[in-house]
């Protein structure tokens, strides 16, 4: 008799995510997920067409974990500066599982996936980007050099440039933002 599960995509995702951090992208294998969940491979192939998909689904679980961090941040009112830092630790963390997939699209196998998740991640860093601009509201936008996007973009394009080389740790980065607007 099949077994039945309650929340079938959930279970396959949760145990996708275990394998993903488990054993890394690389290793993401339909049939040890399917194996796990105690369901046949075609079972898991009626949710995910393929491993691509899965990815997608866990990438857009990370960044919406990522967002609902960031609310948190916020509600515990600290200062603007411990905001942004507790936020690139985040996608510190999120960017070690899904650094190609998410900055280049290059870990995909089909071009229709490459396609699907560089969509998602256009949708998710415009969100991430209105998280930062959300920080630099207390600043009165018309005393500030650049507007609050302008900020929120250099902030992220900085923290992708730090992610993926070492020329600048972020401390160097917090000084010169805060230079840069606390004039």
């Amino acid at each position: 008799m099949p077994k039945i599960l309650v929340n079938p995509k959930e279970t396959i995702l949760r145990i996708a995510k275990y394998h993903l951090l488990d054993q890394g992208i690389e290793t993401l294998n339909m049939r040890a997920i399917a194996k796990d969940a105690e369901i046949s491979v075609g079972t898991l192939y009626n949710y995910f067409p393929n491993k691509d998909y899965i990815v997608i689904a866990l990438m857009a679980s990370f960044w919406e974990d990522f967002l609902e961090d960031v609310e948190t941040f916020e509600a515990e009112g600290e200062t603007i500066w411990s905001n942004l830092r507790k936020m690139y630790d985040k996608l510190t963390d999120t960017m070690k599982v899904f650094r190609m997939e998410w900055l280049s699209g290059e870990g995909f196998q089909s071009q229709e996936a490459k396609g699907e998740g560089m969509k998602h991640q256009k949708q998710m860093r415009n969100r991430v980007l209105f998280a930062i601009e959300r920080q630099f509201e207390q600043f009165d936008e018309s005393s500030e050099v650049f507007s609050r996007n302008e900020l929120a973009r250099l902030v992220l394009s900085n923290w992708l440039g730090m992610l993926t080389n070492s020329y600048m740790d972020y401390k160097l980065f917090e000084r010169v933002l805060i230079k840069t607007i606390e004039k």
